[in-house]
């Protein structure tokens, strides 16, 4: 084993002091047959996430290397806390991670390096992700892709995406990141079609890391209690879209105006705009619901039109 570090695993976290342990544990206990890193980029949590990881710097110091903040980045720029990941990643590869989620299988830094390693084609690695609740108790594996070569075109096509715990791509490649990079709320969309524009992805049929949903600060959760930060989180993906699609010079535009129509008609559904909803650029999207959704919908719809009733009545 030389000196030199193959990957580098990017975590950034936030007030994460229950789920920062397995984090890092599930990083440190890799097994590889070249050098890796740990680079946990802390942003000015107030609870004991900072302790956890001073702890663990101090037992594995040639392994992580923690970036502590005094001040919170994400408030300022929200991606620059990656930005910060990336200037000090020194490996050849990067692999990402956020501090609520973790990986699962010993073997995964291994198993996508050697793909890297043999494909100069492929431009991303990702997996299957197992789901998580909150207590760590499974709840659905995703599953994106069937095992093999994922292009930018299949990307767009398919409503699932591979999960940010599995993605694997060369740091060489995310020297100069678009505008639509910068722009983001959250890094892993814009990462995405980035990289899948520069080459195909290839994606392992194994589940190798595990993603917590609606943990304590998270997006999910946040999303799910604050409606416009729900908008302002579909607002920013339709302006990535928008802006990938200018900067390929509209390459595949058809495939991006579809895949919006998708993310605007779910949005739609999320917070029920029965006005939008029946439009006729959805029917389409419509009619692929079951009937069981379908007709949970009218009941909405009728709820909600009820409770404008009752609004203008004074009840």
């Amino acid at each position: 084993m030389n000196d030199e570090i193959k990957v580098s695993i990017c975590c950034v976290t936030y007030n994460q002091q229950e789920y920062i342990k397995q984090a890092l544990d599930s990083f440190v206990n890799q097994k590889t047959t070249f050098n890796y890193e740990i680079i946990i980029h802390d942003d000015a949590s107030n609870d004991n996430t900072v302790k956890i990881i001073k702890e663990y710097a101090k037992k594995y110091p040639n392994l992580i290397i923690p970036i502590l903040q005094k001040e919170n980045q994400y408030s300022k720029k929200p991606n620059s806390i990656l930005e910060f990941c990336f200037g000090k990643a020194r490996g050849e590869y990067i692999a990402l991670c956020d501090g609520d989620d973790g990986f699962l299988d010993k073997d995964k830094l291994m198993e996508q390096a050697k793909i890297l390693d043999k494909n100069s084609e492929i431009s991303l690695c990702t997996h299957d992700t197992k789901i998580v609740n909150d207590n760590g108790e499974y709840i659905e594996n995703i599953s994106a892709y069937p095992d093999g070569i994922v292009n930018i075109k299949m990307f767009l096509n398919n409503s699932k995406s591979m999960h940010t715990s599995s993605m694997m791509f060369r740091k060489k490649d995310i020297i100069n990141l678009p505008d639509y990079f910068h722009c983001a709320t959250v890094g892993d969309l814009p990462l995405k079609l980035h990289l899948l524009s520069l080459g195909n992805c290839y994606h392992i049929d194994k589940v190798m890391s595990f993603y917590r949903t609606e943990s304590k600060g998270s997006w999910s959760l946040q999303e799910k209690k604050d409606v416009d930060k729900l908008e302002k989180n579909h607002e920013m993906e339709m302006n990535i879209y928008n802006m990938f699609n200018q900067k390929t010079n509209y390459k595949y535009d058809e495939l991006v105006k579809s895949r919006i129509l998708l993310k605007e008609f779910n949005y739609y559904l999320k917070t029920n705009n029965f006005d939008e909803l029946y439009k006729k650029k959805y029917n389409s999207l419509y009619k692929k619901l079951s009937f069981k959704k379908r007709l949970k919908l009218k009941i909405k719809k009728i709820k909600f039109i009820y409770n404008i009733y009752l609004k203008m009545i004074g009840r």
